[in-house]
């Protein structure tokens, strides 16, 4: 789906509304590579449509800190391949939406301890 979507480049943008909410619910999939691939095909889709990704992030921030922290319930190697597919989603969408990105992870109070990690890292790279 990621090589379908880089494919697709800008013709994506329309369907942004309904790739997220899709893409958000395969995040939470029991299959690691199902999961792992999602945010893969996520973080494309950021880059292809990044002027409008803003308007997921409200969306998008919940189903993202869920996944971090639900990814210690995976094996070793898959929990550390997703964490890093989520930190490159949560990256792009910091870069593509900014501020509107900003607010909303960096006011939410309701952070997971297991996904602490990756506020974190978005507070590092906003500095």
């Amino acid at each position: 789906f990621p090589s379908f979507m880089e494919s697709a480049n800008l013709f994506i943008v329309p369907h942004l509304s309904r790739i997220f909410p899709l893409l958000c619910a395969y995040l939470q999939s029991v299959n690691d590579d199902v999961s792992i691939g999602a945010a893969n095909a996520m973080r494309v889709a950021v880059e292809r449509a990044w002027p409008r990704v803003g308007a997921q992030c409200a969306t998008t921030w919940p189903e993202l800190k869920r996944a971090y922290a639900e990814a210690d319930a995976r094996s070793a190697k898959k929990c550390d391949e997703l964490r890093r597919a989520l930190e490159r989603v949560s990256e792009g969408l910091q870069l593509a939406a900014g501020e509107q990105f900003s607010s909303i992870w960096s006011t939410d109070t309701s952070v997971p301890e297991h996904a602490r990690d990756l506020v974190l890292f978005l507070s590092e790279r906003q500095a």
